[in-house]
């Protein structure tokens, strides 16, 4: 029995007051990342989506190579098929003619509640879902699917997730080495970056951009992309990066490598420069800087915002709405009325297996006929 109006309420992405939120989840997760998975439902859907799916399609190389793998995360929103008004369970009808009371109802679907559809902007009464793909080779493989109440934010689910998803790796014995993830600004948290940045995991975040103006480190001033300006406002260019120490190194940004008759050399553009001066005209690159990771993995994360690595995590992600959207409309999930988080969170998991399984059957059929098409399936449904 509840009074759900007092739920519903726009969840705030502002990083700044997110931060204690998050950083406390990172903590505990990295503090709990040894312990096994608790024995209940998750945990016998997650085996099932890693036998017939994860396995299958890593066995016939659909996955890349593991040792160098890429993974994207994203969340969507799972309308419940109950009621959301609930069942009174007063006499205010009877007593006194209304139906409108702030009297306590009873609800079918007890674990869903209020929560934000940003795409949609409304509010919606249900859940969130959360998954980890693959989105390579051509097509989008599910890795890990989990789910939430409809109030919870991809900054607490998305960490949470992809720890579930190294703990089912690590009970299968499914050796993988992630060397990249992709997010969108949902995942924007200090505590995130924190998080991946001890799991030695690179990420690719874009900022908040509601935040994201006249940011500030220290005595620097920076871009809305969170790079440093230099004395004119300019953004400065990325010379390399520190491995050993973690660390950008910025340069002057009028100044850049040429190469010219064979031989590489530092050209000064002063054309471009807005305040039509030079701050250290006898030097090469300078005036530099040099900002670290972890003094602020927010602002300055190993992947840098713009770089080719950073847009080839950006374009993958796009494999996650593809995914969802299979989910949500190929499959008329948001058809089925299901009215509890059990039978939305079996329903999700399979639908990741038919993902797979799609994916190894368009190997197996690709360049051949309808009619030899036609005869493998009916073969396959033999076997099964």
């Amino acid at each position: 029995i509840r009074n759900l109006k007092e739920e519903k309420i726009k969840p705030d992405d502002d990083p700044d007051k997110n931060e204690p939120v998050t950083m406390k989840l990172a903590k505990f997760l990295l503090s709990t990342a040894d312990e096994p998975r608790p024995q209940d439902l998750h945990k016998m859907l997650e085996d099932i989506l890693m036998e017939l799916g994860v396995k299958p399609s890593a066995e016939k190389g659909l996955l890349g190579e593991l040792q160098k793998l890429d993974v994207v995360g994203d969340s969507s929103c799972l309308p419940s098929g109950s009621n959301s008004s609930g069942k009174s369970t007063c006499n205010c009808l009877k007593e006194k003619g209304t139906r409108k009371c702030d009297c306590p109802r009873s609800y079918t679907d007890r674990t869903s509640n209020w929560g934000w559809d940003p795409y949609h902007e409304v509010f919606y009464f249900g859940d969130r879902f959360y998954q980890h793909l693959f989105a390579g080779n051509k097509h989008d493989l599910p890795l890990h699917v989990s789910l939430g109440p409809a109030s919870e934010v991809d900054y607490t689910l998305c960490p949470k997730d992809f720890d579930r998803m190294l703990k089912t790796f690590r009970e299968h014995n499914f050796h993988v080495n992630i060397t990249g993830a992709g997010y969108d600004k949902g995942v924007d948290a200090m505590g995130d970056y924190f998080y991946f940045m001890e799991k030695n995991i690179p990420v690719a975040i874009p900022l908040n951009k509601r935040r994201a103006k006249n940011l500030k480190d220290g005595n620097l001033n920076l871009s809305s992309n969170a790079i440093p300006l230099c004395k004119a406002g300019k953004e400065m260019r990325r010379h390399y990066f520190k491995k050993e120490q973690m660390s950008h190194v910025y340069c002057c940004p009028i100044k850049r490598g040429s190469r010219k008759n064979g031989e590489f050399r530092y050209v000064t553009h002063r054309e471009e420069c807005p305040l039509d001066t030079l701050c250290e005209p006898d030097a090469t690159l300078a005036p530099t800087v040099q900002v670290c990771t972890k003094d602020n993995p927010r602002f300055y994360p190993v992947i840098p915002r713009g770089s080719k690595r950073y847009k080839k995590l950006a374009k993958e992600r796009t494999g996650t709405e593809r995914s969802n959207s299979f989910k949500k409309w190929a499959y008329s999930f948001d058809k089925a009325q299901l009215k509890s988080r059990a039978h939305r969170l079996i329903r999700l998991h399979l639908l990741a297996v038919i993902e797979h399984r799609k994916a190894m059957f368009k190997e197996e059929t690709r360049g051949l006929s309808k009619d030899k098409i036609v005869q493998l399936a009916l073969k396959n449904m033999e076997i099964n």
